[in-house]
């Protein structure tokens, strides 16, 4: 019998595919009638010809079916091409046709070649027992074990889903407890049936309970294990190729963090996630290791018990077991090769990345981990140039306080209570070539060089500022032995053996600041940013030499912290800015030269030449200098010329340039506030080529003087205009920046001085501009503020901005009928200021506000049909239709 139904199978794929005709309503007359001549079956009356071939097909597959299972059937290739035809028949003819229109996939299909488009009928109901049979036998099909085709499947999945979606939104239409919604083990991949639930949920004016069914489905298949990488290819490997990176993340991270999924399922996608991220780094995935950097970055701020820490030990849980190891045998390996590259590579990822960099904050109680790792490499390689690179990020994020203090832990080798120390006979050893693996060590009584560490770090990192912070930190240090040693040598009353132990341990502090201090002082980089800033080196200065001077005659001159401080000062000695400590100087090194003799005398003597004839020989200036000269001129056209030409020496890549970038931004803030326009639009596009180089330190650093109430509120205007001017000239890479610079703008909006409130509404108006008002997160907050305002404010300036900011911002998000619990509110009060308003701007404001939230409800009502026809000319190859978005979720 099963030899029959396959016959009439195969005589119905020889008619489908030797007709040229049309998918019309001949070939579908043919198609019955040949069906009728095999087949007995009754039919409604208000059955279509279509769904008749369907129900005749269904037939035949599910003998097939039948005899399949019990004489245990094997279908030739050509045999299960025939099978696939009738698949894709009842497809087309059967449940594209009868699904409703909001749900049916049918505008997405590719139709085949030769067959005319697929047009759907207009019916009042759907044929729920209809489309029941043919979804049935579709999974049947698809479930037997021999069934097997080189053909693209997508459009039957895709049909079968669709309807199991539909018939689940009905009341009482049962379906099977086992099908591909439920169990898709080994008829679909869990990441296909991903994608096709994406498109699903990205049709146009989908149900709402169709669209419940589609997202409790997906995150159903989330909280399955491989659920979060499927989604993650969906969104960030695959989709729109025009839709930005940063956007997928987004999109991916805001679905992991959203509200609502239970503290059990945040908890137990932390590791997939992680494991995720670690494929992805040794497959060469970059994007989908940013997505799940991303995702873990979100559900960092997300309030669940565990839920931080865990996220935490995710990219730190390795250094914290290498403070506190589990074996402690000599030999043991707690990390090889692959493992440290792996840890480290994540971490360098999620901290030294931009778009979705993980606070550095998090590395902070690992910090002295990183700094005594990075110093037990033999040699120099990738993995210390990390460990390196992780340590003076979360350095430069710290306070001037965290700072001070966590320079003195790492000088002198101390503990906090709060930081994790690297276990004391921890050893890294080499392998094979570069390949490096952290092991227990013996007991040894070697030191380990914390200061020359330090130094050897900040020497190689580039980044100058932070240096020059630390050597600030560090003389001060310098100062407060010095100091402190004086004192604890007067007491009297102190034991032989205590007071030889607080010498040994004064000496030998001061021996390190003064080998640290050498160091720095011979690193040329920081030369320039000592020149530029005597007023925070020479006062400390002239206050130690002034000590020294003062000293009775009885008490020895310190001869290091003399040649130590005149070392120091020798780089301010070309300096005109510091012409107005020389006379000073020089009298106290007069007073000191008097009572001491020998080399030091010696000393003195060549510096006080130096002082006197203002020698030059040691200050040959390079291009970087030259070209800082003329930015410091007067003239606002020769000043333009040096920023041009500094532009021009960043392009370049020039070494000594790259090196004082952070020095070089904080001096072109001061330009901020020339009169000239040229000059300040050439300030602008220095301001920008150096936000590209130092990141976000660079709009932290415009943040932190735009918000600071002791500058003058002309000079923080000035900032805001350049704050989103920099925003422009950064293009797509501003949006990394969005959160902070919203913010900022939203903060401004409340401060009490009125022109500083109005420009910081224009502001925010211009940031949403240029982020092409991809502020959906940030809606609520805004309308509260602009509402406030509006309602409070009696500044008709401030008021104006608000509401012309408020119709932009209504006119510029999409889906705003999405936001309805703002929309009634808002038109009332745009209403109310269209009627009382006094100011003629605001009520032109406001009119165009209420036209635009008009214009968008009626589009969401009444949605235009596009006025178009598709004319087919048969036998020319087709181009395929553009699909839907799956990112319009």
């Amino acid at each position: 019998m099963s030899l029959n139904y396959l016959q009439i199978l195969g005589e119905y794929s020889a008619l489908s595919l030797k007709t040229d005709k049309p998918q019309g309503e001949n070939l579908i007359e043919e198609k019955v009638n040949l069906l009728e001549k095999f087949l007995d079956k009754n039919f409604a009356e208000n059955v279509t010809k279509k769904q008749k071939l369907s129900l005749y097909l269904c037939d035949v597959l599910k003998n097939i079916k039948e005899s399949y299972r019990k004489e245990r059937l094997m279908f030739s290739k050509e045999q299960n091409d025939w099978i696939y035809l009738a698949l894709v028949e009842i497809v087309l003819n059967g449940l594209a046709e009868s699904l409703p229109e909001a749900v049916s996939p049918r505008n997405l299909l590719q139709n085949q070649k030769g067959n005319a488009p697929v047009t759907p009928q207009v019916c009042t109901q759907s044929p729920i027992n209809f489309i029941k049979e043919c979804s049935s036998v579709i999974e049947e099909v698809l479930r037997l074990e021999d069934f097997a085709t080189d053909q693209s499947l997508d459009v039957v999945y895709l049909h079968q889903i669709a309807a199991l979606v539909y018939l689940k939104a009905i009341p009482g239409a049962n379906i099977p407890e086992i099908n591909l919604l439920t169990s898709p083990e080994g008829v679909l991949k869990q990441e296909k049936l991903i994608k096709y639930l994406l498109l699903m949920k990205s049709f146009p004016q989908l149900p709402k309970d169709i669209s419940l069914i589609l997202h409790g489905e997906l995150m159903r298949q989330l909280r399955l294990p491989g659920g979060f990488r499927s989604l993650a290819v969906n969104l960030v490997l695959s989709g729109d190729a025009n839709t930005p990176q940063w956007k997928k993340c987004e999109t991916l991270a805001r679905i992991i963090a959203s509200p609502g999924h239970g503290s059990a399922f945040y908890l137990s996608i932390v590791d997939e996630i992680a494991s995720t991220a670690r494929e992805g780094l040794e497959r060469g995935e970059d994007h989908l290791v940013e997505a799940s950097i991303a995702s873990l970055n979100a559900l960092h701020g997300v309030k669940v018990n565990g839920l931080r820490v865990k996220v935490e030990n995710v990219f730190v849980g390795a250094f914290r077991k290498l403070a506190e190891p589990e074996e402690t045998l000599t030999g043991v390996i707690l990390l090889d090769n692959k493992a440290l590259m792996s840890i480290l590579r994540l971490n360098s990822r999620a901290f030294r990345g931009s778009v979705s960099g993980a606070k550095s904050k998090i590395l902070l109680g690992i910090l002295p981990v990183l700094f005594d790792l990075s110093g037990k490499f033999p040699k120099a390689c990738e993995a210390q140039e990390i460990l390196q690179d992780l340590f003076v990020k979360c350095l430069s994020n710290r306070n001037e306080e965290e700072l001070e203090k966590l320079t003195e832990i790492f000088l002198f080798d101390e503990n906090h209570p709060n930081l994790l120390r690297l276990h004391r006979r921890i050893v890294v050893r080499e392998g094979r070539k570069d390949e490096f693996s952290v092991q227990m060590g013996p007991e040894e009584d070697t030191k380990f060089d914390s200061a020359g560490n330090l130094v050897r770090i900040l020497k190689k990192s580039n980044h100058n500022l932070l240096t020059y912070g630390i050597f600030k930190k560090i003389l001060k240090l310098f100062g407060e032995v010095v100091q402190e040693k004086q004192k604890k040598l007067k007491l009297e009353l102190v034991e032989a053996e205590d007071a030889q132990q607080i010498i040994e341990e004064t000496f030998k502090r001061k021996t390190i600041l003064i080998l640290a201090l050498s160091e720095l002082i011979s690193f040329q980089e920081i030369h320039f940013l000592l020149r530029e800033n005597p007023q925070d080196i020479v006062p400390f200065i002239l206050e130690a030499l002034r000590r020294e001077a003062d000293k009775e005659t009885n008490e020895e001159i310190d001869t290091e912290a003399v040649v130590i401080l005149m070392s120091i000062f020798r780089e301010f000695v070309v300096s005109a800015q510091a012409e107005s400590f020389r006379k000073e100087l020089w009298a106290l090194l007069n007073v000191i030269r008097k009572r001491t003799s020998g080399d030091l005398g010696q000393y003195i003597d060549l510096f006080s030449r130096e002082i006197n004839e203002e020698s030059r020989s040691f200050a040959v200036k390079s291009k970087f200098q030259e070209v800082r000269l003329l930015c410091d001129e007067n003239m606002p056209h020769i000043r333009v010329y040096g920023m041009t030409e500094m532009i021009k020496l960043i392009e370049m890549k020039d070494v000594e340039t790259l090196a004082n970038l952070h020095s070089t931004f904080h001096i072109a803030l001061q330009y901020l506030t020339d009169e000239d326009s040229y000059s300040f639009l050439t300030c602008i596009r220095l301001l920008v080529l150096l936000t590209m180089h130092l990141d976000e330190g660079a709009v932290d650093t415009l943040i932190h003087e735009y918000e600071n109430a002791e500058k003058e509120i002309d000079f923080r205007l000035k900032v805001g205009e350049a704050i989103v001017k920099i925003t422009e000239g950064l293009g797509p890479v501003a949006v990394k920046f969005k959160e902070i610079l919203i913010n900022c703008f939203l903060r401004g909006a409340r401060n009490p001085h009125e022109d500083f409130r109005t420009s910081a509404l224009y502001n925010l108006g211009g940031i949403c501009r240029i982020l092409t008002y991809q502020v959906h997160h940030f809606f609520h907050e805004m309308i509260t503020t602009i509402t406030g305002i509006l309602q409070t404010d009696t500044y008709a300036p401030c008021r104006r901005a608000a509401i012309l900011i408020l119709t932009q911002l209504l006119q510029g998000i999409e889906n705003l009928v999405d936001s309805q619990e703002f929309l009634l509110p808002t038109y009332r009060l745009l209403k109310h200021i269209r009627e009382t308003e006094k100011d003629d701007q605001c009520r032109v404001h406001a009119e165009n506000g209420l036209k635009v939230i008009n214009e968008k409800v009626k589009k969401s009502l009444n949605p235009e049909e596009p006025l178009q026809k598709e004319i087919k000319i048969f036998g020319v190859k087709d181009e395929g239709k553009s699909k839907a978005s799956i990112f319009e979720i």
